[in-house]
């Protein structure tokens, strides 16, 4: 058994539709985890009674009301029955392959932090969970999505208690996904990058229920720079490359020597992109 917490967007037009759709998919996982849905936005008290699930409505926010992740994780945590626990983006679909992952690192590894890369794929409707629906899915999925880049993690499964005395990072906003990686595997005894073996579904969908709030572009942006600066100035921007191990073929096994060589070259990019982008962006202002 294990926790599963997230922080739902607003149930409104199609980010509700596949809000519900992943809620929905983690409510089906075999040995019934554990849900606990965070915040207060609307309709996430309706669907936690719909579902009868645990929810929890007082998160720590910033001015512009954007949930902040050291509160998210020190809440989490409390209120988890169990000792594996997982974040989740609340629309991101999971299959029973995420079961099994956890019973199988938990089987080599005391303590410990998975995550992996998500498959993307434009979702609309309600889906249909009668019988054989993964199947079904992942055959969707093949056809008709594509495996996200190393820029981006969606869930967090840890082992309660590994992540403490976290900066206060504006949820939803760059850079703070990274931070965790390093800071699960500084905490942990390894760090697991479970791409080949379990395929998490994330529901493409636009922005429009942001779209009523002024100058929200400009607000997104500079939650992206306090971010970028604890992240920074805490002095590490981890990715999937700095895994210790890969789960595939139903086997742990330790990360390639090829990795460091990756890793020193997605770093590397990645920081001649903020330094171009910095440029430009000093000439501008």
């Amino acid at each position: 058994m294990f926790t599963i917490f997230a922080h739902p967007k607003p149930f409104i037009g199609q980010i509700g539709i596949i809000q519900r759709n992943a809620i929905k998919s983690w409510t089906l996982l075999a040995n019934k985890p554990e849900i606990i849905l965070l915040g207060d936005e609307k309709g996430t008290q309706g669907l936690a009674e719909e579902f009868r699930l645990r929810h929890h409505s007082k998160v720590e926010k910033n001015e512009y009301g954007v949930p902040l992740v050291d509160s998210l994780f020190n809440i989490g945590q409390e209120l988890a029955s169990y000792p594996v626990v997982c974040y989740v983006h609340a629309d991101i679909i999971f299959f029973n392959s995420i079961v099994e992952t956890i019973s199988l690192v938990k089987e080599n590894l005391d303590r410990f932090l998975i995550s992996g890369r998500r498959w993307n794929i434009r979702i609309e409707e309600s889906l249909d969970f009668s019988l054989g629906w993964e199947e079904k899915l992942r055959n969707r999925v093949f056809s008709n999505g594509n495996l996200h880049g190393l820029g981006a993690n969606d869930y967090f499964i840890f082992t309660k208690g590994l992540y403490k005395n976290l900066p206060p990072f504006v949820l939803g906003r760059a850079f703070y996904d990274h931070w965790l990686l390093y800071k699960g595997k500084k905490e942990s005894d390894g760090f697991v990058d479970a791409t080949s073996s379990n395929m998490v579904v994330h529901q493409d969908h636009c922005r429009t229920h942001y779209l009523n709030i002024p100058d929200w572009f400009a607000i997104r942006e500079s939650e992206n720079l306090v971010n970028k600066r604890l992240c920074i100035f805490r002095s590490r921007f981890y990715s999937l490359l700095d895994a210790e191990y890969i789960l595939a073929e139903d086997k742990l096994k330790k990360a390639g020597l090829a990795r460091p060589l990756y890793r020193f070259l997605f770093k590397l990019l990645r920081w001649m992109r903020y330094l171009l982008i910095s440029g430009i962006l000093r000439k501008v202002c």
